[in-house]
């Protein structure tokens, strides 16, 4: 196995002189793995003697460990750096005990158990030049290696908190670059005491003999793969400096072994359970009380729990035919490391005994039953504990508490909710439901306001946990976090397979490292706990902010918060755009507005006064679009038009109310017209080939008459215009007196109306045949009909103007007339939205996405939409702006590859290509998939597959320099840029 490990290292060797600094290897190694840390820098002489002394309360004997090699321990005294001594005491190869030499004092104190337990059981990724560097800071043992900061002392402590503690010490006078590995003990391990030196081989132990003249022949020149793997734990064959050296062996000692039985006797159950809280029987063992776990470490140091433990028992086979340690527990949670399944049942985990084991009970006869069978659980665990790789013990918390204990034992990351009352004074129980699946705010104006990582406001009314409808919940990620889309602006978060309403979540690296082992994968990690769990956990756990709000106008709400009201501008365009529109603007007096809006279908209106009440909403069906007059007095508003889906044309323009006089005087030979109470001749002249002679010539009966003449005529009359406006497209419908409901005083915001209203004078509104009043007169008729009102109704019940009789006589009439006029839009225009530029596309899942090479912004071409995340990572869009061709070419040229003429090159466009092509379906992936990974990531990958070694480039032009190389050197496999054969699989 180590000599294909290091195979597959000279080839990324190779590859290195090239891009030497691109890969990081995360090895799975059997032997133990070096902990660089800083040399004493003062000497210390070993005495076992007196070291023996020290640790004679401890466990170690004077005959199983040895002492390695001084370390530095940093503190600050009095504004002082000081420098202690660590002696690292090994057993085994592990550390098993640290003594701490103070030199002022010239005293040895043995370091607490908790300290070395935490410097063992962590990965601490360190090499010679980025060692494990520790100092001590008001009593607590603190350590800092290239990955992070630790508490030894206080695991509990978060990094953020260790790091600020850590800085206390000033190092800058240290030489951090005089390391050594821990478990390089001396060769002869020296000391004082000669009782113990290494003992000769007895002669008749079976020793392995080495004959001295054998020699090692040197190369003229060192191979690279030495240094490389110096810090990697791993050896090749070492080479000497000068050929036909002798080198030397030293004798190898048997090993030997107390096969007593000898348990450390311990109280595992005091003050923690009765009897009545443990139940076994011959075969199996379960605690009882709700918060009593067995807590389980694995060898390799990861912690799982468990509430039942099986003791030579299973149901396919009988208790006669099992092997002695056929041990086992029901996994609950947690990781149960490098331990294995019993007959592959994922939940049934078996302990780990030690090979000594198996020596004491060869001979032993009761097969049929338990060594420990009808002894106590703490007989039991002492058992266990002495013969397994397994740390047993029993912890007493609740469900909640023991699976975060184990998460955060096992990964280093610790969760630690900011603990906020979201439902405070918001809602009550009553006002939304929490499910398995989804938690769903019942009360009107209670929403989920949801923050994306760029600032994006959003808001919801539900959030799915981890439901979906198309997969079922057991193959669902633990991620499967969303909310549908009410409204606002969900920034640069993700979809959920496509659906544009369906927004995911977006969680942090660290949320991936704390649950990458959580077993509970098939409920949602806060099941049956509380809303304001949910919204701290996710919370903690995510980029988004999540709070609840109460707004009744949560459209207008999430607007402002999100800046995107924009000033309306009564220009002659209208603007255009492909997203919902949201304005704002000022009326001084009343005015009419013409709206339209063309280019998308089935669309919704929303009027908003100053004080942010809605008092008009109207959704149009129309497929194309549509327009609408609606008049307002003055004041402030909002408008906002929502479900724009494409380009659309969003248009406003205003008329204002022109009052106006029309009187007649009629007498069986003419009529004459007069305007504001001034003789018209022009209207008379226009009228009278219309006169009745035998009378109804009144004021209606002659403005009706002079509309059709200005809507039929070919000939415009500037009379008419004035009257009429200008637009002669619109039909102007006959005033007629309609029966109507006066609701008297209606201020506007009180009620949300459905329907248009139009100004029809005297400072009354029409809406839907009903006429109210915005502002309190003495005079109004608080309800009735009003047999004054003449209007023009058109199409859906509009009203487009109005008239009031004034007097009626059989001679003469007279009315007020309410016609709106249109007004010139304001010079200008609208600013060209900005589009998205991009210098190549490519088609995922029927859509087009642009590729900006500039800003590493890979959007769709029509609606803007980023690429989903899980597709192209940040990381990855991050490196694009500084991948060029030319820098390709230039590291190839220096490392003497020769680049064909008329080369195509590789491009980062054509690695994002190729990462959208469906490589899954036939087992692989490509190599985008290597690149810009964490250590973390790594580190889990090569844990938890089939692989020994995961790798990653650290950077988009690191992986292009390999893949063109690829490339040029297997020309033959590649026909044209567009048709790619996959490189690597790794």
């Amino acid at each position: 196995m180590k000599r294909k490990l290091i195979q597959v290292l000279i080839v990324f060797v190779l590859l290195g002189q090239i891009i030497a600094p691109s890969i990081h290897c995360i090895v799975q190694a059997s032997e133990q793995l070096p902990v660089y840390v800083v040399k004493a820098s003062q000497k210390k002489e070993i005495n076992k003697a007196k070291l023996s002394k020290v640790l004679k309360n401890s466990t170690i004997s004077d005959a199983t460990y040895t002492v390695s090699e001084p370390m530095a321990l940093f503190t600050m005294v009095a504004g002082k750096l000081v420098e202690d001594v660590y002696l690292p005491i090994i057993v085994k190869k592990k550390i098993a005990a640290l003594i701490r030499y103070n030199s002022e004092t010239d005293k040895d104190v043995l370091e607490k158990e908790t300290v070395v337990k935490e410097i063992t059981s962590k990965y601490l990724e360190t090499t010679s030049q980025s060692p494990l560097v520790l100092v001590c800071v008001s009593g607590e043992i603190l350590g800092k290696n290239r990955t992070g900061y630790y508490n030894f002392s206080n695991p509990e402590m978060v990094e953020e908190e260790a790091k600020t503690l850590f800085s206390q010490v000033d190092l800058s006078t240290v030489n951090l670059e005089n390391t050594q590995n821990i478990y390089d003990v001396p060769k002869a391990d020296e000391t004082d005491d000669t009782s113990h030196k290494m003992p000769e081989p007895k002669a008749s132990e079976s020793t392995d003999k080495v004959d001295s003249t054998n020699k090692v022949d040197k190369p003229n020149k060192v191979d690279k793969t030495d240094n490389i793997l110096k810090d990697t734990g791993l050896k090749v064959t070492p080479l000497e400096e000068k050929a036909q050296k002798e080198q030397k062996v030293a004798p190898i000692v048997p090993r030997t072994f107390n096969t007593g039985y000898g348990p450390e006797n311990k109280n595992y159950t005091k003050g923690l359970i009765s009897g009545i809280d443990y139940f076994s029987s011959h075969n199996y063992g379960s605690l009882n009380q709700n918060n009593l776990y067995f807590l389980i470490k694995s060898k390799d140091g990861q912690y799982a729990y468990s509430k039942f433990l099986t003791m030579r028992w299973h149901w396919r086979v009988p208790i006669s035919q099992l092997k002695i340690d056929r041990f086992y527990f029901e996994q609950l949670g947690g990781d149960k490391g490098n331990a294995s399944l019993v007959d592959d049942q994922k939940n049934w985990v078996q302990f780990h005994f030690k090979p000594e084991f198996y020596t004491y009970y060869a001979s032993y006869r009761s097969k049929d039953i338990n060594p420990y069978q009808g002894k106590s659980l703490n007989d039991l665990l002492n058992w266990l504990n002495f013969w397994t790789d397994n740390e047993i013990s029993i912890v007493q918390m609740s469900s909640y508490e023991i699976e975060h204990d184990v998460l955060r034992r096992n990964t280093g990351v610790q969760y630690k909710p900011a603990k906020v009352d979201y439902t405070k004074s918001l809602i009550s129980g009553t006002d939304y439901t929490l499910r398995t699946q989804d938690a769903y705010l019942s009360k009107n104006n209670s929403y989920f306001l949801i923050k994306s990582k760029d600032g994006k406001y959003a808001y919801s009314k539900g959030i799915s946990m981890r439901y979906h409808w198309r997969v079922p919940r057991g193959q669902l990620n633990i991620d499967r976090f969303h909310f549908n889309l009410l409204g606002g602006d969900k920034g640069n978060a993700s979809l959920v397979d496509d659906d544009q309403k369906t927004i995911q979540f977006h969680f942090k690296p660290e949320f991936y490292t704390y649950y990458a082992s959580y077993r509970s994968t098939d409920k949602n990690p806060f099941q049956g706990k509380s809303l304001n769990d949910l919204l701290n956990w996710l919370n903690f756990w995510t980029d988004n902010e999540i709070s609840i709000v109460q707004e009744s106008t949560i459209d207008l709400f999430t607007a402002q918060k999100n800046k995107e009201i924009k000033e309306w501008q009564f220009f002659k365009e209208g603007r255009t755009s492909s997203k919902d529109q949201f304005y704002r603007f000022s009326l001084n007096q009343t005015t009419r507005l013409n709206i339209s809006a063309y280019g998308a279908p089935y669309q919704k209106l929303t009027v908003y006064n100053k004080q942010k009440q809605k008092y008009f909403e109207m959704n149009y069906y129309s497929f194309y679009g549509f327009s609408d007059i609606l008049d307002l007095p003055a004041g402030d508003y909002y408008i906002h038009l929502t479900n724009v889906q494409n380009k659309t044309i969003f248009q406003m323009t205003k008329s204002l109310f022109l009052d106006q006089q029309l009187s007649v005087e009629t007498s069986p030979e003419k009529t004459d017209v007069y305007l504001n109470h001034q003789f018209n001749p022009q209207l008379t002249a226009l009228y009278k080939p219309y006169h009745q002679k035998s009378g109804n010539n009144t004021a209606i009966n002659v403005l009706n008459q002079l509309t059709d003449v200005w809507y039929f005529s070919y000939q415009h009359y500037e009379v008419l215009d004035n009257l009429f406006g200008n637009d002669h497209k619109v039909r102007l419908p006959s005033l007629r007196q309609i029966t109507v409901q006066n609701l008297g005083f209606q201020p506007l915001g009180n009620d949300l109306r459905k329907k248009s209203m139009q100004y029809i004078g005297r400072n009354t509104f029409y809406a839907n045949n009903t006429i109210f009043q915005t502002r309190f007169t003495p005079q109004q008729r608080i309800i009735g009909v009003d047999d004054l009102a003449y209007l023009a109704i058109g199409v859906a019940a509009v009203a487009l103007y109005s008239a009031y009789l004034v007097s009626q006589t059989p001679t003469s009439s007279s009315i007020s007339l309410n016609i709106p006029m249109f007004q010139e839009p304001t010079f200008g225009s609208w600013p060209v939205e900005k589009t998205f530029e991009y210098d190549g596309t490519l088609d995922y899942k029927g859509k087009t996405y642009g590729i900006n090479e500039k800003t590493g912004e890979i959007k769709d071409i029509d609606s803007g939409v980023d690429l989903p995340e899980e597709i192209i990572s940040r990381a990855f869009r991050a490196e694009i702006p500084k991948v060029k061709t030319q820098a390709i070419a230039q590291a190839l040229i220096e490392a003497e590859v020769e680049i064909p003429r008329n080369y195509q090159w590789y491009t980062v466009k054509d690695l994002i290509e190729d990462e959208t092509r469906d490589w899954q379906s036939s087992g692989g992936h490509t190599i985008a998939k290597h690149i810009s990974k964490s250590d973390d990531y790594l580190k889990n990958r090569a844990k938890t597959g089939t692989m020994a070694i995961a790798s990653s480039y650290d950077t988009v032009l690191q992986a292009l320099i390999a893949i063109n190389l690829a490339k040029i050197r297997n020309l033959s496999r590649f026909t044209t840029v567009s048709t790619k054969q996959p490189i690597l699989h790794v």
